[in-house]
């Protein structure tokens, strides 16, 4: 069986935005090997999300960081798809599926296999009854909590807040966005989640993650529901955080835009 090895670090919103692309190789007949932050295996592992996958956790690999293990994955005839070298471009997102020739709209096939016993075991927890109408609100992004987030919510319904749960993960979390009247979220991974999600007519609100200027043209072309989106605050003075890194990306975003 042919071994494909996928590197994209980081984020759980990068793991799904590709995840088409590891099920594409899985349905071919592949060993699709994809090394994840090691929380996503803990507590509610996303594997019962994906079971065709082959997750491993980052930190059982040895050379990780430094990415010997590609090097060895090269060695032993595998696939290896590095979407770490799209992290230089602005547009980082679109070009993970270019990468490969692929349309950038094939993110949204990805298939989710959820687990409907935890989804209503989680609403159970949560405290939501069958006949409850509430706000779903998620202030998190990245492992951390945005600031100067106020949703602007027009009605008198409860309000549930998105958190970690013990025993549950993202995606346990599909049956409280089915239920919600409406939601108001930070840019993040719940936003691809709601994307692919069939029968979510309800009012989608996206916030900015307000410590970083980060317009949502950066990203708000790869989705194709009708989302509220709100701006950055007028009143947030941003720092300047030299990160060289970005830098390049942003300096090379440049140089290619005068290229064309």
């Amino acid at each position: 069986m042919k071994k494909v090895y996928i590197n994209q670090p980081r984020y759980l919103g990068d793991v799904i935005f590709v995840m088409a692309i590891a099920q594409k190789y899985a349905n071919e007949g592949c060993e699709v090997i994809f090394p994840v932050e090691d929380s996503y295996l803990k507590n509610a592992s996303i594997e019962k999300n994906f079971p065709e996958i082959t997750f491993t956790a980052q930190s059982a690999i040895q050379g990780f960081k430094n990415k010997d293990y590609l090097v060895e994955a090269h060695k032993n005839d595998g696939l290896v798809i590095d979407f770490y070298t799209t992290s230089k471009y602005k547009d980082h997102m679109g070009k993970k599926y270019l990468l490969l020739d692929l349309p950038v709209k094939q993110w949204r096939e990805l298939k989710i296999q959820r687990d409907f016993d935890a989804e209503k075991r989680l609403m159970e927890k949560l405290g939501i009854a069958s006949n409850d109408k509430f706000n779903l609100i998620n202030e998190y992004y990245s492992n951390k909590k945005t600031i100067n987030m106020q949703p602007e919510i027009k009605n008198n319904y409860k309000n549930i807040y998105l958190e970690k749960v013990d025993g549950f993960n993202l995606f346990d979390w599909m049956g409280v966005i089915e239920r919600a009247e409406s939601i108001h979220t930070v840019h993040t991974s719940i936003q691809y989640i709601i994307d692919v999600m069939e029968g979510i007519t309800t009012n989608i609100h996206i916030y900015p993650r307000v410590e970083i200027y980060e317009p949502h043209s950066y990203y708000d072309y790869l989705f194709s529901k009708k989302y509220i989106y709100h701006s950055h605050p007028k009143n947030i003075k941003y720092q300047l955080n030299f990160n060289l890194r970005k830098f390049k990306r942003n300096l090379v975003f440049i140089l290619n835009t005068f290229n064309r």
